[in-house]
């Protein structure tokens, strides 16, 4: 039943692509497609979506290790899984750089090893209480802080990836996202690409990660064309083309 109702809702995103319905009935697909723990995390991490913008593609398959026996839980899993993967992969590496970039030495006191052993002896609804996260951690805040500064909207560091590439960057990625290179290349669907591109250009801020991510892998390619590695000949030439 899940299995169709997937698909039901990719029909769904294929009729209306690019919209806001589209997006969440995608993301909603995912999680139904998902058959288990693992795969519930990969559709909580992927921002392209289900469409297929690589010819010949698959979506990814990327193994996870497994946890303990203990971490059963789906919640448990995943908080597992970042602490290996985009914690240390993604989210220390930018704070490591920014500080490096101005000599100072960060640290991250909430990863001192004695939190972070306390914080797994937990069990999970100490952690996540009716649909809400850090439900321990925000407890003890309120002995020390007001309401309103602990029930506020996450605010993250986004760069203005928008303004770079609807502006100043706006050449320089057309030129990598044209239609002349992409059917050359041999690796994106032209149509495809293209019609993302159109979308984010009218506005479509929803595009817009899996956009920067499409134009960091065409920066890449054009880098090797010109270094002539051959990394692209490698490629092509794995099966189903890419």
């Amino acid at each position: 039943m899940r299995s169709a109702a997937a698909a039901g809702l990719r029909e769904l995103c294929r009729r209306r692509r690019g919209s806001l319905l589209a997006w969440k009935a995608d993301r909603l697909a995912l999680y139904l497609a998902a058959r288990n723990a693992a795969e519930c995390y990969r559709a909580n991490i992927t921002q392209g979506g289900s469409g297929n913008l690589v010819i010949g593609g698959e979506p990814a398959r990327a193994e996870y290790a497994p946890p303990p026996a203990a971490l059963a839980d789906v919640y448990s899993f995943m908080m597992y899984t970042d602490s290996l993967t985009y914690l240390p992969d993604d989210i220390l590496v930018k704070v490591d750089r920014a500080a490096m970039s101005t000599s100072l030495e960060s640290r991250v006191p909430l990863l001192d090893h004695r939190v972070v052993e306390f914080a797994w002896s937990l069990p999970p609804s100490l952690k996540i209480r009716n649909g809400r996260g850090k439900w321990l951690l925000r407890k003890l805040l309120r002995k020390y802080l007001p309401d309103e500064m602990i029930d506020r909207p996450k605010m993250g560091f986004g760069v203005p990836v928008g303004i770079w590439i609807r502006g100043p960057l706006r050449e320089w990625a057309e030129d990598l996202l044209s239609a002349d290179t992409l059917r050359a290349d041999g690796l994106l669907d032209p149509e495809v690409t293209r019609a993302k591109w159109s979308r984010y250009l009218e506005g479509g801020s929803l595009e817009g990660d899996s956009m920067w991510h499409i134009l960091m892998f065409q920066a890449w390619l054009s880098s090797v064309r010109r270094s002539g590695t051959g990394a692209i000949d490698v490629l092509t030439a794995a099966p189903g083309g890419a």
